[in-house]
């Protein structure tokens, strides 16, 4: 039985007392955690499983930890601009404590599901690109991006990305050569795949492979450069 604090109370410790926990497998990013603290604050609190011993072992919240912990010793020094010492930063605990939620009672099993199940449910999450794209361009329109952890040219690759599109093409008997030319938009990063929806089925496995094989980040990166490849190896290619 897992016993937690009265409406799961927030605590400030000292954020020495912290440990992490040695299986956990994440590796988060702690400088963009460090940023997105210094800018916009820090919220919510780390979970920590209290042992018989009265360690305190973090469950949820490492890397923010380790965030805040480089904030309290060094304040923060953005790529432009001069430092901030960490007390004149907005919205931060006080130095040298952490907010946490006490969990009491756990079993060493209990502790790594909790883990692993906070780790995994962000890997099972998706995004409405659509949507994503529309805030990211109305905060790059008005120069306020900094602290979304995304740059311009993170957005330009989401807009290109949004911008591959799927058709059907009028007859599976269409020429490679005819396919090709739909390419042809006049914007390199907007690429256009014609084809049946049984090769679209055969297509999205090879996607993934190519993404992995030339380091890219999105299908439309790694299509063109399949697209490339094959179209420079036509009698009659088009201008790739």
């Amino acid at each position: 039985m897992v016993a937690v604090k009265p409406h799961q109370q927030i605590e400030l410790v000292d954020i020495g007392t912290l440990v992490p926990n040695p299986d956990n497998p994440n590796q988060g990013d702690v400088g963009s955690i460090t940023e997105s603290i210094a800018i916009n604050g820090w919220w919510g609190a780390v979970i920590v499983s209290k042992r018989a011993d009265g360690t305190l072992v973090i469950l949820v919240g490492e890397h923010r930890w380790r965030a805040l912990a480089a904030l309290q010793a060094d304040g923060y020094t953005p790529e432009i601009g001069d430092p901030i010492p960490y007390d004149q930063l907005n919205s931060v605990p006080p130095i040298g404590k952490v907010p946490v939620i006490v969990l009491e009672g756990l079993s060493l099993n209990g502790e790594r599901k909790i883990m692993l199940a906070d780790n995994r449910a962000t890997d099972l999450s998706t995004y409405d690109e659509g949507r994503l794209a529309e805030l990211l361009t109305e905060l790059a329109e008005a120069g306020d991006l900094i602290g979304t952890l995304y740059d311009g040219d993170a957005v330009d690759m989401l807009l290109a990305d949004l911008s591959t599109e799927l058709r059907v093409p009028q007859s599976a008997e269409q020429t490679l050569s005819e396919r090709a030319e739909v390419y042809n938009s006049g914007n390199l990063r907007q690429i256009v795949v014609v084809m049946t929806i049984e090769e679209f089925n055969e297509a999205n496995p090879i996607l993934d492979r190519a993404r992995e094989l030339f380091e890219v980040s999105t299908h439309s990166d790694a299509a063109f450069l399949i697209w490339k490849q094959w179209a420079e190896s036509l009698p009659d290619a088009p201008d790739a």
